[in-house]
């Protein structure tokens, strides 16, 4: 009994180990099935793109203004063709700026003042004018005065003008309004340049000689004259005043006839300021004066009055450029660039804005650099990066983009 007992025990713990066996076998198959698991087509399989490569890039250029860049070697920078007579104008110039002088002539003909102020300043001034005109005697008194101003009020009175030569000399001859034949082949454009760049400087800036002309108010409310004329011709009434007063008074005779030069005047006064006394003097006929640069001019009263009503419409005028130019600034061009010269920019940028430009001597050879990030930007955000680089004045005229020297074209 104990036999068969032990006989069905171990058959029962055979039996429960085979069905343990059974199970953890069973258990194991689906994880080691999953690594058999057929490959599908080459069809359904998904490409795998390759991992990026971090290659190193250049950064955009920022804008970036170096004001005086270090020469470059082997690169000099290129002289404006005009250079070397503009340095000889500028150089003649000088001469006349720093020159003072007294005159005083009474029926002299123009040689013979032309040859005082060759004594008293140094300077040689060359004469290519007709005959007839050196022989017109007129009477001429200035103190104190640069030679510069001097020459320029003197030969108004004969309708002349002085010129620079090619080699630097100072030529005198007749104010045609034509290239003179003592200047350089390229003379006529380069006035035309100067006068544009008068004309913008002139309206950008205080009006020439108006501290002269400041000085000339504050003379005129301090000093009085008393005077009795007894028919007194003209040129004797500004005579004595301007040796009463010691200030410059002249007569500008182009405005002038000869009746009103010989026009007699009687007249007393005491204690008057030299504008006063004038405007009394002047009552009733057709004398007027006004200020130019410390000189106070006789002339007539159309003169005074024309000169009133083109000041005027000069003041329309520069409100109506000033709109024009504001309207093409604001428009947006695509530019960059990297260390671009002042020049290339400036070619750059008339070209986007789709109009011509003129680039001034002065301007042409400043040393500044500039980079400028590639993008869309307002053509005044340009321009302000041009001027933080180099003095420069940026205008629009008669359909001209203009770049130019605050101190004009020298």
């Amino acid at each position: 009994m104990n036999s068969l007992r032990a006989a069905l025990l171990t058959v029962a713990l055979a039996l429960l180990a085979l069905l343990l066996a059974w199970s953890f076998r069973h258990m194991e198959t689906p994880a080691s099935g999953a690594t058999r698991v057929a490959p599908a087509p080459e069809a359904a399989k998904k490409t795998t793109a390759p991992p990026a490569r971090d290659f190193p890039r250049r950064p955009p250029p920022q804008d970036a203004v170096f004001a005086d860049p270090p020469e470059e070697a082997g690169t000099p920078d290129v002289e404006h063709p005009w250079a070397e007579y503009l340095r000889l104008c500028a150089a003649a110039k000088a001469s006349l700026d720093g020159k003072s002088l007294d005159l005083d002539h009474t029926d002299q003909d123009l040689p013979t003042v032309l040859a005082d102020i060759e004594a008293k300043t140094g300077i040689h001034l060359n004469i290519d004018v007709p005959a007839e005109t050196q022989g017109k005697k007129i009477s001429f008194a200035v103190k104190g005065l640069i030679a510069r101003h001097v020459l320029r009020l003197l030969l108004q009175q004969y309708d002349l003008r002085y010129v620079i030569s090619g080699d630097g000399q100072i030529w005198i001859e007749p104010e045609s309004g034509k290239t003179s034949v003592h200047e350089p082949p390229f003379a006529a454009e380069l006035k035309a340049l100067k006068d544009m760049s008068g004309g913008i400087i002139a309206a950008r800036a205080p009006k020439p000689g108006i501290e002269n002309d400041r000085q000339l108010t504050t003379a005129l409310e301090s000093i009085k004259v008393s005077y009795d004329f007894r028919e007194t011709l003209l040129p004797e009434v500004v005579s004595f005043l301007q040796e009463a007063s010691q200030l410059n008074i002249m007569i500008d005779r182009r405005q002038l006839d000869g009746d009103t030069l010989d026009t007699a005047i009687t007249a007393t006064g005491s204690g008057q300021r030299v504008d006063q006394a004038l405007t009394s003097l002047f009552d009733g006929r057709d004398l007027a004066f006004r200020m130019e640069q410390g000189v106070l001019i006789v002339t007539s009263r159309e003169d005074v009055e024309n000169r009133r009503a083109a000041e005027a419409a000069e003041k329309k005028k520069q409100a109506e450029i000033r709109e024009a130019e504001q309207d093409l600034f604001a428009r947006t061009v695509a530019f960059g660039g990297e260390n671009l010269r002042l020049r290339e920019v400036a070619e750059i940028l008339a070209k986007g804005l789709g109009v011509p430009y003129v680039i001034d001597p002065g301007t042409w050879s400043r040393k500044a650099r500039y980079t400028i990030e590639e993008r869309q930007r307002p053509a005044s955000e340009i321009v302000t990066l041009l001027r933080k680089g180099a003095p420069l004045i940026v205008a629009y005229r008669d359909g001209i983009l203009w770049f130019l020297s605050p101190e004009g074209v020298k």
